[in-house]
């Protein structure tokens, strides 16, 4: 008798699949809203990135406390920080996503003189920038919400040289680990 109470019933059995099935639904929803891949497009980011290459975006690094007023905006975790590489969408075209590094936060004092990029009134150290430019841009104070940033490729790149600072609010995430093509992701994994 005690052999026939080990073999699972139909009912045991449609209960573990359900739950399976719920499990699943979750876990999916939970990577819909916190992850997103992103396809990069153009030579801006070169070396780093290339056109081509597919991005892990972490999308819920950078989630805003909504209603809080403050000089900075707050953020669940972290806001954007120097040198972080973001995925936002293209100022004069919303349904175009861009991926640059952020130079500039709120409340910092950007100059660019001769190529060099000068943040707070000293020059900052950018050993990632493939393709140094010599522009000029006169001093500008970083307001609430809003960042600079530029392209790795400072030759090849349309940036907030030429669009402007964007909006906390057009920010999709943070891009996290390029997964394609495979060498980048054991790359990045080194």
């Amino acid at each position: 008798m005690s052999d026939i109470k080990k073999i699972p019933t139909i009912k045991s059995f449609i209960k573990e699949v359900f739950q399976t099935i719920i499990l699943g639904i979750a876990i999916f929803a939970i990577l819909q809203v916190s992850l997103q891949p992103y396809k990069v497009e153009g030579s801006s980011m070169h070396p780093t990135m290339e056109s081509g290459d597919f991005v892990i975006v972490n999308k819920i690094t950078y989630w805003e406390i909504p209603f809080y007023e403050s000089i900075n905006h707050q953020y669940l975790f972290t806001g954007p920080r120097r040198g972080d590489l973001v995925v936002f969408d293209y100022p004069f075209d919303p349904s175009r996503k861009f991926v640059k590094r952020v130079i500039a936060i709120p409340g910092d004092t950007l100059e660019i003189k001769s190529g060099s990029v000068i943040i707070n009134s000293k020059v900052i150290n950018e050993p990632y920038v493939y393709h140094p430019s010599y522009d000029n841009v006169r001093p500008i104070t970083i307001p609430r919400g809003s960042y600079y940033v530029l392209g790795d490729n400072r030759q090849n790149s349309q940036d907030s040289r030429s669009f402007g600072l964007i909006s906390s609010e057009n920010i999709s995430g943070k891009a996290l680990i390029s997964y394609w093509p495979i060498s980048n992701l054991v790359d990045d994994l080194r």
